[in-house]
């Protein structure tokens, strides 16, 4: 079965991740009203964090998600690298480049979820 995705269930999903650790304390952290959310058809990647005139856009394949602990995984990513943007703390250039304030929310992050952070990346 495919996992059925939907801009309004990510958004969700945000804000139960925004509630919790790492994120929970993080200033720059929007509101999922002030996010969009996009599912979009790329067998290539997983997911993508970019601002488009002005605003935050997460953007998550349904080709490349299956379970819900990819989805988990994806959108904690994509969460952040916006967090780390809002913070003028990302990087920007090469999208494959994890910075150190990146590779330290990513260790937070797996811990609080369980999640294996050599898969994270």
């Amino acid at each position: 079965m495919t996992l059925p995705l939907h801009p309004e269930s990510i958004a969700a999903l945000y804000e139960y991740l925004r509630s919790m650790p790492p994120f929970r304390t993080l200033k720059g952290m929007p509101h999922a009203d002030e996010v969009e959310f996009w599912v979009v058809k790329d067998r290539e990647r997983f997911g993508w964090y970019r601002r488009i005139g002005g605003r935050p856009r997460i953007s998550i394949s349904s080709p490349s998600i299956g379970q819900t602990v990819t989805l988990i995984e994806t959108l904690g990513h994509e969460m952040i690298h916006l967090v780390l943007e809002c913070s003028g703390l990302e990087t920007g250039g090469n999208e494959n480049t994890h910075n150190a304030p990146f590779r330290k929310l990513a260790a937070r992050f797996c811990k609080v979820h369980g999640l294996d952070l050599k898969a994270f990346y």
